[in-house]
C-alpha cells in the first residue's frame, strides 16, 4: 500500500478513482478502508524529506 500510495501522492483524487477501486480489489479492501488507512497514515509513512522548521538544529 505504500508504494501506490507514494505513486499517487497519498491523495484520493477524482482522477484516480479508477486505478484506485482496481488496487483496492487487487488486494482484497474495501474502498472506505483504504481511504480511512491512507488518513490516518499519512503523516507516518507519507512525508519522508520534511524540511527541518525554523528554530529547529540539523546536523550535518
Amino acid at each position: 500500500m505504500l508504494k501506490f500510495l507514494n505513486k499517487v501522492g497519498w491523495k484520493m483524487q477524482k482522477r484516480d478513482e479508477d486505478v484506485i477501486n482496481k488496487f483496492c480489489n487487487e488486494i482484497g479492501v474495501y474502498r472506505g478502508f483504504f481511504k480511512v488507512w491512507m488518513h490516518n497514515n499519512k503523516n507516518t509513512f507519507g512525508k519522508k524529506d520534511n524540511p527541518p522548521l525554523d528554530g529547529e538544529e540539523t546536523t550535518n
